[in-house]
């Protein structure tokens, strides 16, 4: 049954569904993009525990290297002793 007004609601009808398609379309965007950086969020933050871990080793093996250069105090070959400049404590000397 056709009358008037049916031409205006078939129109307003078609443009909901294409409405509801285009909001569909970019919702199932946008929900890919979240997914996406989730996991670049994840392995970036898997990175930076990584990195922490091997920041943390790093600075045991410079305490340790500093604790065994403050033992004793390093001389020369002509028996004079060398300091660090910035703590004036005693250091060992390493040939390159």
């Amino acid at each position: 049954m056709t009358g008037p007004g049916t031409s205006e609601r078939n129109t307003l009808h078609n443009q909901a569904i294409v409405m509801r398609e285009q909001l569909e379309k970019r919702l199932a965007e946008l929900k890919g993009e979240f997914a996406a950086g989730q996991k670049q969020l994840n392995e970036l933050e898997a990175q930076a525990s990584a990195l922490r871990g091997t920041l943390l080793r790093i600075a045991g093996a410079v305490q340790v290297l500093e604790e065994e250069l403050d033992r004793a105090p390093a001389q020369t070959r002509d028996g004079r002793a060398l300091y660090r400049t910035d703590t004036g404590t005693a250091v060992r000397h390493i040939r390159t």
